[in-house]
């Protein structure tokens, strides 16, 4: 284990599914400590990549590496944008580690597009260093 952003990262195999069992860490705080299992399926989803375009990104772009996959529920919340700022701010640290770091949510990527045009200072995240993905009932299929 790794300590980044200030909270315990697992470091996971690559294309690697988790099975969580709890673990007691503290006797007030418990972890979930990951157990890998089977391969990861296989999704690809439309991205916004950090130069602002558009690309369809697949689990397989990334076979060889360590993928951090965070997954937050909507663009324009309050709680969301501070950890994937963080995410994105230490994106480099993650990559020397060789980890890249992936996040998606439910909505489009002229979503994503329009959340990065938006300053931090009025609810948005501003430019992100890594990819945001769009996932949906599709990607789970």
């Amino acid at each position: 284990m790794q300590r980044l952003l200030g909270k315990t990262t697992l470091r996971l195999a690559p294309r690697t599914a988790l099975r969580l069992a709890p673990r007691a860490l503290h006797t007030s705080v418990r972890l979930a400590a990951a157990v890998p299992r089977l391969p990861a399926p296989a999704f690809s989803a439309p991205a916004l990549m950090p130069d602002g375009s558009f690309k369809t990104v697949c689990l397989g772009d990334y076979l060889g590496k360590w993928v951090v996959l965070v997954t937050y529920p909507l663009d324009w919340t309050y709680v969301c944008p501070s950890e994937l700022t963080a995410f994105s701010d230490r994106a480099k640290e993650f990559h020397d580690l060789g980890a890249e770091v992936l996040v998606m949510s439910t909505d489009s990527k002229e979503s994503h597009l329009a959340w990065t045009l938006t300053p931090r200072t009025h609810g948005g995240v501003a430019k992100m260093a890594v990819p945001m993905l769009r996932y949906g009932v599709d990607l789970l299929a």
